[in-house]
């Protein structure tokens, strides 16, 4: 096979995959309307996946604290979900430059893992959640 081939076969792969990797990362938006408090107006997405973490964007637009928490906490249960884990912890948080909130979500088969060996790093908060606790809250 001609070098001139394979570099065009390489790059439509490259051109083709590259798509179908995004398509596949996790985004939740929610849009809902004042009832009695603040409208809930948020993004959550996932900038990267590895197999055993994402990194998620969170954008806060408006509402109140604790629908906000259930929010992020409902992206992070939908991962697991999706990877057929039961069990996810928030293994780093902070503020990008932009103000977007930034989390480091780990997904394992068991709450018993070595963090350190598991994850390549400890959260200061060690609190592994359950996904069958919060199917009870998400599914009705």
């Amino acid at each position: 096979m001609s070098t001139r081939i394979v570099k065009a076969t390489f790059l439509l792969l490259v051109l083709v995959a590259q798509p179908l990797v995004a398509a596949d990362l996790y985004v939740r938006e929610v849009n809902e309307p004042a009832g009695t408090g603040k409208p809930l107006r948020m993004r959550f997405e996932e900038i990267e996946h590895t197999p055993r973490y994402s990194l998620v964007q969170v954008t806060f637009i408006s509402g109140a604290s604790v629908p906000s928490s259930m929010f992020i906490v409902r992206g992070m249960w939908e991962m697991a979900h999706q990877r057929g884990l039961p069990f996810f912890i928030k293994l780093k948080e902070w503020e990008a430059p932009d103000g977007k909130w930034m989390y480091k979500v780990g997904f394992s088969h068991s709450d018993k893992v070595d963090l350190p060996s598991f994850f390549g790093e400890a959260p200061t908060e060690i609190r592994f959640m359950s996904v069958t606790d919060f199917d009870r809250i998400f599914t009705h």
